[in-house]
C-alpha cells in the first residue's frame, strides 16, 4: 500500500515456491496477492511468469473439488479441530470456501488478462457454484451468524459461531459473496461476540471448548471491521475500534491472539511481540474500515459510513502515483468527492485517468443528506474513465480485464440497467440501498444505469 513492491515482489516470489506445500485455501491466498500485487504495480512480466506457477497448482485445487464444487476441512479457526467440534468427520467451512472463492475469482481475472480461456472458464465455474450455495449452507437464519461448519454429508450445522466465519469480507468480492447477509452478521457480532475486555471469539452459550469464550484474534479484526463498515454498524465500529487501540496502547505489541482474562507470566500467551498477519490486520482496519479507502486497478474508492471520523494521509502511495487524502465532515454520506480541487459528482471512485506519476489530492466531504440519484461506488478490477449521469441515467465507462461487479448505490433499485447496450439485471439489496452488475471486460466497456 505503501508502493514497496520490491518486497511484495520478493514476498510473492518466494511464497510461487511452496505452492505445494500448503493447503489449497492457503494457495488461494497467493493467488490473490498475486493478482492484487498485478493490480496496483502493473507488473506484467512478474505477474504472467508466477501465473505459470500458480496455473499448475490451480488445476490440482480444481480437481480436488468434490460433487457440490467444495473441498471439506479447509479452516482458519484453530490449531484442534476438536476444540470446535470439527473432529471426526468432512466438514466445509465458511471461511476457507470463501477464500477458495476469491482464489477463483483471482484466477479467472488473471487468466483473462493472459489470454487462458480454459482456466479462465474453470475458475469461473468454481466461483459460481461457491456463489450459489455460500449463504444457505453457512448462514443460520434463527442464529443469524455463519455456522463455523457444517456436515459435508448431511449438511447439518454444527453449533458453533466462531468469528473466522466472516472472513469472506477480507477479500474484494467479500460483499459480492454475503450480500445482504453483512446486516445480520455485523449484527451477531455488535450483540453475541461483545466481551468486558472487548470482543471474544465465539458467544458465551456456544459448546465450543472454554478458551474461545475469554480470547479475541487480532488477525480477525480486518474482516470483521470490514462488515461493521459495509453493514453500516458505526457505534460497534467506533466501539471496536477503541478495544484494538486499547489494545496496543496497553500492550504494545500486534500478535495473533490475546487472553483477555490474563494468565500467569506472559500477558498474551504467546512468546512474541509482533507478527505480521496481526499486525497487516490492524493496518487493514485503519485504512479500509476506519478511513474507509479501498485501493484497487487504477481506482481509490471510498465506503460511505456514519463512523465519525476524520482523517489526513499524506504520501498514500498507488503504482507510482502519490496521493493527500482528507476526510472531513459527519454523516452516512457524501457531499462532494474532488480530486485535485476538481468536484467529482455521480462517484465516489477516483478515476482511472488519474493514476499516473504524479502527486494528487483526494478530499472527500461527509454529508447526514442522502443523494436523490445513483453513484459509483467501486468498481474492484477495473478503472473507471468516466462515472456521470447523462439524461437520468448513470453512465461509467471502464477500463480493464476480467470479470467486474460494478458496485452502485441509489434510493431504490435501478430499473433499466445495459451493458455494452444489452439489457441486464442488477443484482439488488434494499437493506443496504446498494447492488451490483456483473461485467465481464475484455479492455473497455459501457455501463448504463438509470
Amino acid at each position: 500500500l505503501w508502493g514497496d513492491y520490491v518486497h511484495v515482489r520478493k514476498t510473492l516470489a518466494h511464497s510461487v515456491t511452496y505452492l505445494w506445500r500448503v493447503q489449497f485455501h492457503s494457495v488461494s491466498e497467493i493467488i490473490v496477492l498475486l493478482y492484487e500485487y498485478f493490480m496496483l504495480s502493473g507488473d506484467r512480466a512478474f505477474a504472467e511468469s508466477a501465473y505459470d506457477v500458480c496455473r499448475q497448482r490451480w488445476s490440482e485445487l480444481f480437481a480436488a473439488m468434490d460433487s457440490r464444487g467444495l473441498i471439506p476441512n479447509i479452516g482458519y479457526g484453530c490449531d484442534d479441530p476438536a476444540q470446535l467440534k470439527q473432529a471426526g468427520s468432512r466438514q466445509y467451512m465458511p471461511d476457507g470456501t470463501a477464500w477458495i472463492y476469491h482464489g477463483a475469482r483471482a484466477m479467472e481475472n488473471l487468466a483473462l488478462h493472459f489470454g487462458d480461456a480454459g482456466t479462465a472458464a474453470n475458475a469461473r465455474m468454481a466461483a459460481d457454484r461457491i456463489h450459489a450455495q455460500y449463504r444457505a449452507l453457512f448462514y443460520d437464519e434463527p442464529v443469524g451468524y455463519l455456522a463455523s461448519s457444517i456436515d459435508a454429508e448431511t449438511l447439518r450445522k454444527i453449533p458453533v459461531y466462531q468469528n473466522p466465519a466472516t472472513m469472506a469480507m477480507i477479500g474484494t468480492h467479500g460483499d459480492t459473496l454475503l450480500g445482504e447477509l453483512v446486516k445480520p452478521l455485523a449484527d451477531f457480532q455488535k450483540r453475541e461476540l461483545a466481551h468486558p475486555a472487548g470482543r471474544s471469539a465465539v458467544p458465551y452459550w456456544c459448546i465450543a471448548d472454554e478458551m474461545w469464550k475469554s480470547c479475541i484474534m487480532l488477525q480477525h479484526a480486518g474482516h470483521e471491521m470490514r462488515t461493521l463498515r459495509y453493514a453500516g454498524e458505526f457505534e460497534e465500529l467506533a466501539r471496536m475500534w477503541g478495544v484494538y487501540e486499547g489494545l496496543f496502547d496497553r500492550c504494545k505489541l500486534q500478535i495473533e491472539t490475546i487472553n483477555l482474562c490474563g494468565m500467569p507470566g506472559d500477558p498474551t500467551g504467546q512468546r512474541a511481540d509482533w507478527q505480521a498477519f496481526g499486525s497487516a490486520a490492524q493496518y487493514d482496519v485503519i485504512l479500509r474500515s476506519v478511513f474507509g479507502l479501498e485501493l484497487d486497478y487504477r481506482a481509490i474508492s471510498y465506503t460511505p459510513c456514519a463512523l465519525d471520523v476524520e482523517a489526513r494521509i499524506a504520501q498514500l502511495r498507488h503504482g507510482t502515483s502519490r496521493w493527500t487524502v482528507e476526510i472531513t465532515g459527519a454523516g452516512a454520506w457524501v457531499d462532494s468527492f474532488s480530486v485535485d480541487g476538481i468536484p467529482l459528482r455521480a462517484t465516489v471512485q477516483v478515476p482511472a485517468g488519474y493514476f499516473d506519476a504524479q502527486s494528487h489530492t483526494l478530499h472527500i466531504a461527509r454529508s447526514a443528506r442522502p443523494p436523490e440519484t445513483p453513484y459509483l461506488l467501486r468498481t474492484p478490477g477495473a478503472g473507471a474513465t468516466v462515472a456521470a449521469m447523462d439524461n437520468g441515467a448513470l453512465r461509467i465507462s471502464l477500463e480493464g480485464y476480467g470479470r467486474i461487479p460494478v458496485w452502485i448505490a441509489a434510493p431504490s433499485c435501478p430499473r433499466n440497467c445495459d451493458v455494452n447496450g444489452q439489457k441486464t439485471d442488477v443484482v439488488w439489496f434494499d437493506a443496504l440501498g446498494k447492488g451490483y452488475v456483473e461485467v465481464l471486460c475484455r479492455g473497455e466497456a459501457l455501463v448504463c444505469i438509470g
